[in-house]
């Protein structure tokens, strides 16, 4: 069993586009990550089938904010889309994908 107390997480839903326009599910993410630097933030991008660089770079520094503090990002459900983004960008590395929330639990948690 993964013991979670001291490090909150979170698991945000992002919509069908995340870009600088439709900044809302972002700004969501960048709260949640100000009030709580040291958890662990799981993505579901599901439904996310666009996203710009706006976001993308926005993520990437959400990411290294909660590394800082001994917390982490990661992804689920990842439409081709956006893995192909990642990929293009080669930003897959930076932004890590995991097949599961309990896999990303797992692996963040250094199990």
């Amino acid at each position: 069993m993964l013991d979670l107390k001291d490090k909150p997480t979170f698991m945000l839903k992002l919509g069908s586009s995340v870009t600088k326009a439709n900044a809302a599910s972002i700004e969501a993410v960048e709260e949640s990550v100000k009030r709580n630097a040291r958890s662990f933030l799981i993505l579901d991008l599901q439904d996310t089938t666009v996203m710009d660089m706006f976001a993308l770079s926005t993520l990437i520094s959400i990411r290294q904010r909660l590394n800082k503090y001994g917390g982490d990002l990661g992804i689920i459900n990842m439409t081709p889309a956006i893995r192909t983004l990642l990929y293009l960008t080669r930003t897959v590395a930076v932004l890590p994908g995991y097949r599961n929330a309990e896999h990303a639990y797992q692996v963040m948690m250094g199990g």
